[in-house]
Formats: C-alpha cells, sequence, structure tokens
C-alpha cells in the first residue's frame, strides 16, 4: 500500500508543478503499465477468470485510447496541437533522436556516439530481460514522440500537441529513460570483460583460488573507466562548452537571447515601482511579449494575457489583441473591455514588426485622449484605461 500511495504522491506532485507531465509520465510509464497488466491477466485467464483477464489486458489500450481521443476533441488540446510549430525532415530527426543530438547548436552527428551504442546495448539487454522490458519500450515510445514532434506537418504530428508540437519539449523525455539503457549496456560489456578475464585466467591453468583477491573485478572497472574516457573526448567533453555558451546563454543571458528580450531592466524596475501604483486586483491589458505579462509576477497585478502563446488565447481575448486600438469608434471594444474588467494598459511599441503584426490591436494605439499616464520605463508605458469609463 505504501508504494502505491508514493506513486500517487509523486504523480500528483507531476502533474501539479506541470499538467502536460501527465502527457509526459503516460509516455514513459504505460509499458510498464502494460507489461504489469498483461502479465496479470495471463495469470488470470490460467485461473479461470476470462473476464478479470480482458478487463486487466484493456486497462492499457483504453488509456492510450484516451489520451489520444483528448488530442482530437478537447479543445485546449486542439489549441496546442494547432501551435505553428516549425517541422522538419522525419529521417533527420530519427537520426537525431537515436545519436541525442540536440534539436540546436548541434554540431556533429558523431559526438554522443559512445552515448548512443551504450543506450543501444542497453535497449538490447532490457528486451531480454523480462523485467526491463518495459523500458526498451518506453525508450522506443519517446523516440517516435520527438520524431513526430520534429518532422513533418502530418495528421499523426497533432499527438504531440501535449507539448506544442515542439522538437525541444519531446526531446528533453529521451535522455529520461535512455540514461538507465546507456547503463545497462555499460554494465552489459563490463560484465563481459570480467567473463572474458575469467576464461582467460582458467585458459592459463591458473586456479581461482590463486587469483588475487578483487581480481574479477578489475576489468569491469577498466571497462567503464575506459567507456566514459572515450565518451568524454569524442564529445567535446560532454559539449559543455556549447552548454553554457549555447544552451544556458540562448535562455538566460540578456545579450545572447535566442529571442527579442520581452523587457529591459528600465521596464523591469518600472514593473517593480508598480506595486505602489496598482491595486492588488488590478487588470491589466498588454501584449505579454512587450513585458505586460511581467506585471502578474513583478508588479503583483492580473495580466490579462498572461502567456505569450497564442494557442493560450481564447475568443475574448483574441478580439481585444486585434480590435482594441478601435476602442476610440468602435463600442464594441469598450463592451469587451468593461466585461473583462480591465482598468489598465501596458503599451511598448519597441518591439519586432511581427509582435504588431500579430497583436495589432496592442501596438501603435493611441493614447493621446482616454489614457492617463501612470509610470513609465525606457519604452513601455502603463496608462489607466478612462474611455471606457
Amino acid at each position: 500500500m505504501l508504494p502505491l500511495l508514493a506513486a500517487g504522491a509523486a504523480v500528483a506532485g507531476v502533474v501539479g508543478a506541470q499538467p502536460a507531465g501527465a502527457a509526459v509520465l503516460a509516455v514513459l510509464l504505460l509499458p510498464l503499465l502494460a507489461q504489469v497488466t498483461w502479465a496479470a491477466a495471463a495469470r488470470l485467464r490460467r485461473a479461470g477468470r476470462p473476464l478479470d483477464a480482458a478487463a486487466a489486458a484493456l486497462v492499457v489500450p483504453l488509456a492510450a485510447a484516451a489520451l489520444v481521443l483528448a488530442v482530437y476533441t478537447v479543445p485546449q488540446l486542439r489549441a496546442m496541437a494547432a501551435f505553428p510549430a516549425p517541422g522538419g525532415d522525419a529521417g533527420e530527426a530519427l537520426v537525431h533522436g537515436l545519436t541525442f543530438a540536440t534539436t540546436v547548436g548541434w554540431t556533429s552527428p558523431w559526438a554522443n556516439a559512445v552515448v548512443a551504442v551504450a543506450v543501444l546495448l542497453g535497449a538490447v539487454v532490457a528486451v531480454r530481460t523480462a523485467r526491463a522490458r518495459w523500458l526498451a519500450a518506453a525508450w522506443l515510445l519517446t523516440l517516435a514522440v520527438f520524431v513526430l514532434a520534429a518532422g513533418p506537418e502530418t495528421p499523426l504530428r497533432a499527438l504531440t500537441g501535449f507539448w506544442y508540437k515542439s522538437a525541444d519539449r519531446t526531446f528533453a523525455m529521451l535522455p529520461t529513460v535512455a540514461a538507465v539503457l546507456g547503463a545497462l549496456g555499460v554494465v552489459a560489456v563490463a560484465e563481459a570483460a570480467v567473463r572474458l578475464a575469467r576464461r582467460a585466467g582458467a585458459a592459463a591453468g591458473t586456479p581461482r583460488h590463486a587469483r588475487p583477491a578483487g581480481a574479477g573485478g578489475r576489468p569491469a572497472v577498466a571497462v567503464v573507466g575506459v567507456i566514459l574516457l572515450a565518451a568524454l573526448v569524442t564529445s567535446g567533453g560532454f559539449r559543455n562548452g556549447e552548454r553554457e555558451q549555447g544552451w544556458t546563454a540562448w535562455a538566460f543571458q540578456p545579450e545572447d537571447l535566442i529571442h527579442y528580450p520581452y523587457a529591459t531592466d528600465g521596464e523591469v524596475a518600472m514593473l517593480r515601482s508598480l506595486d505602489d501604483v496598482l491595486p492588488a486586483d488590478a487588470v491589466v491589458l498588454g501584449d505579454p511579449r512587450g513585458g505586460a505579462a511581467f506585471v502578474q509576477a513583478v508588479a503583483g497585478a492580473v495580466a490579462y494575457l498572461p502567456h505569450v502563446s497564442p494557442s493560450s488565447w481564447d475568443p475574448e481575448q483574441r478580439f481585444l489583441i486585434e480590435r482594441f486600438g478601435d476602442l476610440h469608434h468602435d463600442p464594441g471594444v469598450c463592451a469587451a473591455v468593461v466585461d473583462a474588467g480591465i482598468e489598465y494598459f501596458y503599451a511598448d511599441d519597441s518591439g519586432p514588426a511581427d509582435w504588431a503584426a500579430q497583436a495589432p490591436g496592442l501596438h501603435g494605439v493611441d493614447t493621446s485622449t482616454g489614457f492617463e499616464l501612470l509610470a513609465e520605463g525606457d519604452t513601455a508605458r502603463l496608462y489607466r484605461l478612462t474611455a471606457c469609463g
């Protein structure tokens, strides 16, 4: 009972931290559940309980069918699956998945060759080991999900909508299982080295009692050391420089961001000052990519558009995204503003042109009348909206 409670708490924690974690757990653990339930079904059939056996055998297929059905029927998941994520070549994606190439900053296709071989050996070991067979199935399933997400646009690609069809997000699942398979592969090679050493000793006529204590383990240690050294050298120090100067910098260092920064230091300073300007329940409208989304985390207010992803915007939000700039002559805009409880507008027109193209109603707004300036920082300005009062 205690293991079940611990597993339930772990699942609840993963899903609570990120709802998409449910899909990750399904991909990783459905093979294990299938192995357990199908073994139980076999025992039930042998015990003369065919109905119970059928119920046990159907647990995983029904769960998988429910997930697939959800992708094509649940509005939020359909919106996520409709996200315009760039695709690519399925063959290239398969090579990247097998060799654990990253989806950004990739340099040489052979850099993870040693690790890739260890994982493939581990998969073979898992397939030949009854209790570990599900690991190989889980790895193949994560590989398939990654190839679908990174490949061309097809009807099946919608199945990766849980991850916005993102190659980066789906790729992140691969090492979770591959790390275990890689360890199995290394252990298998080490065990083979020990067996060979013992056979060599036996062939030389050395009695087992005459061999030095611990000699049996020395070949294993040597093999593991050689494998780790080969992996370190061929991968360029496990590509530590790439991680620090590439992936991490693109995400967190302002001067190296892969996209235009959503807020400058001056804007962040203005946002921090809004605690003294805005009431706690203030609802602020503005392009989330222009810094408006940060009012929720930094200023303690409510961002009407808290997410930069278009797939998360509902019809009412999309209306204001497209039409808010018409509030001076379209009564319908003010009606929508009042219905949403919006009293403040965050303006920043300094971003790339595609931001204005995707949110035309939030850029180039005439704030000469109907708006009261409350704060500004760099190119951003916060107004109290009086035009719809």
